[in-house]
């Protein structure tokens, strides 16, 4: 860390902060993707891609302290995320971070379940 002057300490300050708040997202998002809707599902992807395009761009351009700094922010984020008395508060805040609803007593994910009778059945060849 001798290089860091003013640019690269405001570099690293900043995707701390940038990986604080996706931490926080990610800690607040459903952790099954059966559980979350569809805007989740997609958000979810495009910000995982992105942030692991920008951890790649900072260490080509040399960046140590800053790719450190927005690992590490983002897994402090999402312990936090997950404490349940701030989940709880921060869900009952924010709407879109709820999970999806079941369905019907649950019959989507039984009917996904590989021991349901509804994957099971066997298919009857005919002789004729």
């Amino acid at each position: 860390m001798n290089n860091m002057n003013p640019v690269n300490l405001a570099i690293a300050i900043a995707m701390g902060i940038v990986g604080l708040a996706l931490g926080f997202f990610f800690g607040l998002m459903p952790m099954r993707t059966y559980k979350m809707t569809d805007k989740q599902n997609r958000l979810q992807q495009w910000l995982a891609i992105a942030f692991i395009l920008v951890i790649i761009l900072l260490m080509y351009f040399k960046q140590d302290a800053a790719s450190w700094a927005i690992i590490l922010a983002a897994i402090v984020g999402m312990a936090i995320a997950k404490i349940p008395a701030i989940n709880r508060r921060l869900l009952a805040k924010f709407k879109f971070f709820k999970p999806r609803k079941a369905r019907n007593n649950n019959q989507a994910s039984a009917a996904n379940h590989p021991k349901s009778k509804k994957n099971n059945r066997k298919k009857h060849r005919h002789v004729h």
